[in-house]
């Protein structure tokens, strides 16, 4: 069987109790010369069988949307998360590892956040410079006036309040501020009605993990192929 992990593959949506897919066309041969190389180089007697029984296949879409100036915006609606602000962060996800957000913010990510009644109503992530695409295990080098948003999290009982919009509205003004124009996103595959709303799909990134050997490559899309096909085999693993 073939497992997917943070995403169901876009164009074979058969799933099983959440977790299994049937086998992707493409992945099968994929699979054969990893499962040759490996056998080539390590020998058949000390090839690991226990890692080829469990084989991982991800997928995620890359959008770009131009982002254009407003009406201004009240952009206090933000707070840009510090150390100190992290207890608060666990209160709200509790998910997250105080140890991963220390991390994250002395690594120069930003997370900006907005309160209502004191609390944490939402926030999400923003990188600039380089993004990790998180589910991949990639990290895709970003021009000057581009920028990436993830994990946009909101409080549950603030999901049907309509307080993203104008968040998200004070954000985008204050990346224009400083000169970002284009946001580059990765979504899930078969979010559409997410992907529709960020902007153009640019391009397809799958990674083939077989144990301790992994492959990944990319298919480009749209009026502007070639050029995203380059910028997205800039890619790298995260930790190289």
């Amino acid at each position: 069987m073939l497992q997917t992990v943070d995403s169901d593959i876009a164009d074979n949506r058969r799933v099983v109790d959440g977790q299994w897919i049937r086998r992707d066309k493409r992945y099968l041969p994929c699979l054969a010369r990893r499962l040759r190389d490996s056998i080539g180089q390590e020998g058949l007697g000390r090839f690991p069988l226990r890692a080829a029984s469990n084989p991982v296949y991800r997928v995620m879409e890359i959008q770009a949307e131009p982002i254009e100036a407003s009406t201004p915006i009240e952009t206090a609606l933000l707070h840009l998360a510090t150390e100190d602000d992290i207890p608060a962060l666990v209160a709200f996800r509790p998910e997250y590892d105080a140890r991963e957000l220390q991390q994250r913010i002395q690594a120069g990510e930003r997370c900006f956040f907005s309160l209502v009644d004191g609390r944490i109503a939402t926030c999400r992530w923003v990188a600039t410079g380089e993004v990790l695409i998180r589910g991949l295990g990639l990290v895709l080098p970003l021009e000057d006036d581009e920028y990436s948003l993830y994990e946009l999290l909101v409080a549950p009982p603030h999901r049907r309040a309509r307080v993203t919009a104008p968040v998200y509205n004070a954000l985008k003004a204050k990346l224009l501020d400083e000169g970002r124009r284009l946001l580059v996103a990765y979504i899930v595959p078969g979010r559409k009605p997410y992907a529709r709303a960020i902007g153009e799909h640019v391009g397809t990134v799958r990674v083939l993990q077989l144990g301790p050997w992994r492959k990944w490559w990319v298919k480009a899309h749209g009026p502007r192929a070639g050029y995203w096909r380059e910028r997205l085999r800039s890619m790298r693993w995260a930790g190289r």
